[in-house]
């Protein structure tokens, strides 16, 4: 898979600096918001966890490389609030 330059934002422009996870995988964070990261291309879940690893913040994107993606033009994966059950 090839790999392209994202950076994940929450919708309310909060959690600068808190981790991130990837396809469910809590184990290791695939980066922080605000930063730019690299991601694999494909359709990609990305969320943010409490300490119950219970999901707050999430994102399901279709990653895909575009012209001109750079670290300085990164792809957007905006983050939307999970509701409580």
């Amino acid at each position: 898979m090839q790999q392209v330059y994202t950076k994940v934002l929450r919708s309310d422009g909060g959690g600068i600096g808190d981790p991130y996870y990837v396809a469910g995988n809590y184990q290791q964070a695939a980066g922080t918001i605000g930063a730019v990261q690299m991601s694999e291309t494909g359709q990609l879940k990305f969320e943010t966890i409490d300490a119950n690893n219970i999901p707050t913040w999430r994102a399901v994107a279709n990653i895909c490389n575009s012209p001109g993606n750079s670290a300085a033009a990164p792809m957007t994966v905006t983050l939307q609030p999970v509701p409580m059950v």
